[in-house]
């Protein structure tokens, strides 16, 4: 950004616009969406890999796989299953997956044919982890609270595993071998180091909820509760044991469906139909997106380079891109005054581009433009100047 000084009311601005030069690019991260298979809302996702994975909602019912990131997907009907609801799925191979909901359905020929498992009690099932070795799934049973199963062998049996269960347990996360904390309706809270044996249990608030759940390593996890009136972001350093306030999202006037943490960056999706973003453990947030259709249900985000979410009407994958970088600028330079009224505003291409957007501005935010684009003779009225260039990219950060 320069600033640049100006007493007459009539100035001419020159811009020499120099085409393309070879340079290292950059990468530029690209949300590609919504994309659906069919009809009906999405509410969970699970990726055995980068290319292969399921998307689950209801409708036909809803069970959705992609084999090339989410590019495409086909819709995964079984033939003796009436529509249903799924809430979460685990990938465990591009071959082996199962589903929850309304009930349990497992494949282990990629979904060409899916098997419903029955149930030792029933229920409406939320999440389903591979916690060392064994498949946990979380819950609730109408009037006996929050409920989890674990199985071995994929569904041929369970067994219950016992926790400080009041509310419909909708996360089981496993952050360190043996360390296991759960979270969802009526305030549950509990963290377990010994692999579920015994558990710590956050004194609940009944009247609050989770809506997001995730660890950045061992012992650095987040946590959003939903109260009356109120979404708060609450954080641990100690895996779990112990939890503090971190955020008030009413004061950014969006809150969190769910949660994804990756090296210590946050992401949330918002029932507002946005997606956030965090890079300094929750003390403040940015808009990655805010221009969605439907409200975030689901997202994960594995590395810098793959992800996805879901929202009611479709998902969305993470796409990178080749990006020239910006350019460099070489003269005037930065916070240069007292200039000759003839200016020409000079730049060293850096990337194969087809050109230069360039914007001059009365003011630093560019909120009044007086030259975009293409500059011309005009008539400044100004004390003070401003202007920019970036590199012109035919990519936005949403591509719908």
């Amino acid at each position: 950004m320069k600033n640049i000084n100006k007493k007459n009311i009539f100035a001419v601005l020159l811009v020499v616009l120099i085409m393309a030069c070879v340079s290292t690019p950059v990468q530029a991260q690209l949300w590609v969406g919504p994309k659906a298979a069919g009809s009906g809302n999405y509410f969970g996702l699970g990726f055995a890999d980068t290319l292969t994975g399921w998307l689950v909602g209801n409708g036909s019912p809803n069970i959705d796989k992609t084999t090339d990131g989410g590019v495409t997907a086909v819709r995964q009907i079984p033939n003796t299953m009436s529509p249903r609801v799924y809430y979460d799925v685990l990938a465990l191979t591009p071959d082996s997956a199962m589903i929850v909901g309304d009930n349990f359905l497992s494949t282990t020929n990629g979904g060409s044919t899916w098997q419903q498992i029955n149930s030792p009690i029933g229920g409406g099932w939320t999440s389903v982890e591979q916690i060392g070795g064994k498949i946990w799934i979380g819950g609730g049973v109408s009037g006996l609270g929050g409920t989890i199963l674990k199985t071995t062998d994929f569904g041929s049996t369970f067994t219950a595993v016992s926790y400080p269960g009041w509310g419909r347990v909708d996360y089981v996360v496993e952050h360190d071998p043996g360390w296991i904390t759960v979270a969802g309706g009526k305030g549950l809270l509990a963290t377990s180091t010994d692999g579920g044996t015994t558990w710590h249990a956050v004194v609940p608030d009944t009247t609050t909820y989770a809506k997001g759940l995730a660890f950045d390593g061992p012992m650095n996890g987040y946590f959003v509760r939903i109260g009356e009136g109120y979404t708060h972001l609450y954080a641990t350093t100690d895996g779990g044991l112990s939890w503090f306030f971190r955020f008030n999202f009413n004061t950014l006037g969006y809150g969190p469906n769910c949660i994804t943490v990756l090296n210590g960056t946050i992401y949330g999706g918002s029932g507002q139909g946005a997606l956030l973003k965090s890079t300094d453990g929750g003390y403040t947030w940015t808009l990655e997106l805010d221009d969605l259709l439907d409200q975030v249900s689901s997202i994960y985000i594995p590395d810098e380079r793959h992800g996805w979410f879901t929202t009611f009407g479709g998902y969305y994958y993470l796409k990178y891109d080749t990006v020239p970088p910006s350019p460099l600028l070489v003269s005037p330079a930065n916070g240069a005054t007292g200039l000759q009224l003839d200016l020409t505003l000079s730049w060293q291409p850096r990337g194969n581009v087809s050109g230069y957007h360039v914007q001059v501005s009365i003011d630093s935010l560019f909120d009044s433009l007086v030259e975009n684009d293409t500059i011309v003779n005009s008539v400044l009225k100004s004390e003070n100047f401003y202007y920019h260039i970036k590199t012109d990219t035919q990519h936005p950060i949403h591509v719908p």
